[in-house]
């Protein structure tokens, strides 16, 4: 088997510098909402048993939070977050350019994606964990040099602890290195590949299993213990589309964009059709395993429509073609509709990416800022809370003084960061109008504990607030791009300042 070799060339070190600007001027101008807040709320204000035992009912590992606890423990500003993320994003584009077999024009084409360039590098998320171990495997397989039994272990735990995508790919790695290692053994000794070190297979099958037993919901959150709870057709029907063409669903419908849709899925398979009757059957399997526990996800547990979700499909693509190219005598044709695939999904999608970036820098993604910049200019950083829904609220929390709880009329408790227990997604069900009822029961001058300085946050506008003793002090300016139920109405005691 030839080595695959990759230069250092000045060309992808240009492309490496452009990715590493952009995408640390979108992330310099992103406002974080209510999901990145909540990262390093949690991170922050709760405990490792806490952090663990949350990861059921919330669908996430444990990883990026305990990754980001010792510098919020430390006292570190909350934009800290931002900067771990963008080097874990970095990384990857690093390895991408210089560790893949990938032509350089698929390269540039992914990292100017709307994925690479915005939704896994400005939005500080624990997706960046899971393709960061996805790119280190892969540069380990493809490097054709011993590789270090360390790897293999180190790129799945990543993956598996960081989201349960990407646990569903951790999957597909390890089905790929038995079926690699096995298929070894029946060539000879010219033909093989790296020998696959079992006692480290062994220990990465551990952490996939572990991860699955730590993931698996308790029935008392967001998500069904049920194995097979409902099938949503529709929803693995639009992950598909949105990993091709990310745009809004209205656009994207019609038969043109079908024959888009089909072509590209089409060009990853027949690439892995091609090593298959080649005798390598790796890449098939990667992209069977990892295919099939995605849509699982996304047909029987939770898909919103999101292209953070939706992304992941096109990351698996990515390594598939990753994976096809590996190797120095991969043939011309894989390397044809590497370059068809990435420059076409590019260009169909260049106003979507181009509008994201601009729009980015030009206005806010979310309001919560301008909210709690309001709560700080006046004075009022200091005053009670109460915020319905708790989680629209987080991001504002996230921007006030370290240790800032807010009450939470929907659960009765004072807290930061979600639970996602039954109670806390209950808390929806609860109106703004009986929030506001419930928070002057708690504060009002005849409540459980009477404080006159008590300010209501909500998204939605309470009608009639004046007979239940409050008034309107705040409304938040709409013009949020990407999160628009964080902008607030603020309201207050009428008697109060």
């Amino acid at each position: 088997m030839k080595k695959f070799t990759q230069r250092l060339d000045i060309r992808r070190l240009a492309l490496f510098g452009a990715y590493v600007a952009i995408t640390g001027c979108l992330a310099f101008h992103h406002e974080p909402w209510r999901d990145e807040a909540d990262n390093w709320l949690m991170a922050r204000d709760a405990s490792v048993i806490d952090t663990i035992m949350i990861t059921p009912d919330s669908g996430h590992p444990p990883l990026w939070y305990l990754l980001l606890k010792p510098f919020a423990l430390a006292g570190f500003p909350p934009w800290t977050q931002k900067i771990v993320h963008l080097f874990l994003a970095w990384t990857s584009g690093w390895l991408l350019l210089f560790r893949s077999p990938l032509p350089l024009l698929a390269c540039a084409a992914m990292l100017s994606s709307y994925f690479f360039s915005f939704e896994y590098a400005a939005v500080a998320r624990n997706y960046a964990l899971g393709i960061l171990g996805l790119f280190a495997w892969c540069a380990s397989v493809t490097s054709g040099k011993k590789r270090e039994p360390s790897v293999l272990v180190a790129s799945v735990l990543l993956m598996a602890f960081s989201t349960t995508h990407f646990l569903m790919l951790a999957a597909g790695v390890l089905a790929f290195e038995g079926v690699t290692a096995l298929d070894n053994k029946l060539k000879m000794a010219g033909q093989r590949e790296i020998e696959l070190d079992w006692k480290s297979y062994a220990v990465a099958c551990a952490a996939v299993i572990t991860s699955v037993i730590c993931l698996w919901p308790t029935g008392h959150g967001q998500l069904d213990a049920a194995f097979f709870p409902q099938f949503h057709k529709e929803k693995v029907q639009l992950a598909l589309r949105l990993a091709i063409l990310p745009s809004a669903p209205q656009f994207i419908k019609g038969w043109w964009s079908d024959v888009l849709v089909l072509t590209g899925w089409s060009s990853v398979i027949a690439a892995s059709l091609i090593n298959l009757r080649r005798r390598d059957p790796g890449p098939m399997v990667f992209l069977v395993i990892g295919l099939a526990g995605l849509l699982y996800i996304f047909g029987f547990r939770y898909f919103f429509g999101t292209l953070r979700h939706a992304g992941i499909l096109y990351v698996l693509c990515v390594a598939t073609f990753w994976l096809t190219l590996r190797r120095g005598d991969a043939p011309s044709l894989n390397k044809q509709l590497c370059l068809i695939f990435f420059l076409a999904t590019f260009t169909l999608t260049i106003p979507r990416t181009m509008h994201t970036w601009r729009t980015e820098i030009e206005r806010p993604f979310s309001n919560a800022g301008d909210t709690a910049e309001y709560l700080l200019n006046r004075g009022l950083g200091h005053r009670t809370l109460s915020c319905h829904p708790a989680p629209n609220c987080s991001a504002i929390l996230l921007q006030l003084p370290a240790g800032k709880q807010a009450w939470q009329p929907g659960t009765k408790s004072w807290g930061t960061h979600m639970w996602w227990d039954k109670t806390y997604i209950k808390q929806y069900a609860m109106t703004p109008q009986v929030a506001m009822a419930e928070t002057v029961k708690k504060f009002g001058p005849a409540g459980e504990s009477p404080d006159p300085g008590v300010l209501f946050l909500t998204p939605t506008a309470v009608q009639n607030p004046g007979a239940l003793g409050m008034r309107l002090v705040y409304s938040t300016p709409r013009n949020a791009w990407g999160v628009h139920d964080e902008a607030f109405f603020i309201y207050a005691v009428k008697s109060s300042k």
